[in-house]
């Protein structure tokens, strides 16, 4: 209030040429976001807020991409068969992982957890107790599966050698898209889960997220400095980038593909 009483004082005073805001000239309303202003030839009163608050950008990225696609929203997703035997039941006979045979725990395979969502399984149970009664139960289990980033398939570029307005500095920018080993995307809004480290040189910025789901960051560092960046993503540490240009660049280039390639061939 006080702050307010200032503000309007300052007002008063370069409409007026008086030193000071007449008596009575603030009125602050408790318990509403609202004021009003009286003064000679002076009454205003601003108007409430009308609509909703706007969407966060995420939100706001969805809604544009199914407004694009004629969409109410995302589909929902009911296959034939459910899980991995091609069936939609649960077992209890020690062939799908629910143990010993006839315990009284059943269980199957789901496997088709490829894209990032929410998966609901409703579970219905009937049976007949020992007195002959019919019992009928539902059970609704929903879990969040997200994307798992694998270094080795997500694509990693770098810019080098750029010039910058401080002498002898030069800059260089680290791109990285992160994917899944299927092909899934990252997304964008997840800079919390992007990270870049450098052994030496500035980053002048950071961790920039990109709407196409590419993450990004400047990096100054002086000429004849060799910098050596390492991208994490979900605490995973992509193969470090040389700094480097010419035939020194170019053979660590070589030798980072030959050794990615390696690693993808003798990986399960």
């Amino acid at each position: 209030m006080q702050l307010l009483q200032r503000v309007l004082a300052a007002k008063w005073e370069q409409s007026s040429g008086n030193t000071a805001a007449p008596a009575g000239a603030t009125t602050v309303l408790a318990g509403t976001a609202s004021a009003s202003v009286t003064a000679p030839g002076v009454n205003y009163k601003p108007a409430p807020p009308r609509g909703h608050d706007p969407n966060a950008p995420k939100a706001a990225m969805l809604a544009d991409l199914l407004r694009r696609q004629d969409m109410a929203g995302l589909p929902v997703l009911t296959p034939a068969s459910i899980f991995s035997d091609g069936t939609n039941q649960l077992f209890d006979d020690g062939a799908h992982q629910d143990g010993a045979p006839g315990d009284g725990d059943y269980a199957n395979v789901f496997t088709e957890t490829t894209k990032e969502g929410t998966y609901t399984w409703r579970i219905l149970a009937r049976g007949t107790l020992s007195d002959g009664s019919v019992f009928n139960s539902v059970l609704t289990v929903s879990r969040w599966v997200g994307v798992s980033v694998d270094p080795l398939s997500s694509q990693l570029t770098t810019q080098l050698g750029l010039a910058t307005s401080l002498p002898g500095v030069l800059a260089g920018v680290v791109t990285v898209l992160p994917m899944s080993a299927t092909g899934e995307f990252l997304g964008p809004f997840r800079g919390g889960l992007v990270d870049f480290n450098t052994t030496s040189g500035t980053w002048i910025e950071p961790v920039q997220s990109h709407p196409d789901g590419r993450y990004s960051r400047t990096l100054h560092y002086r000429r004849g400095e060799v910098p050596q960046v390492t991208v994490v993503v979900q605490g995973k540490p992509f193969t470090p980038v040389l700094f480097a240009e010419g035939c020194l660049g170019q053979l660590y280039f070589l030798l980072r593909r030959l050794f990615e390639a390696v690693a993808r061939w003798l990986r399960p």
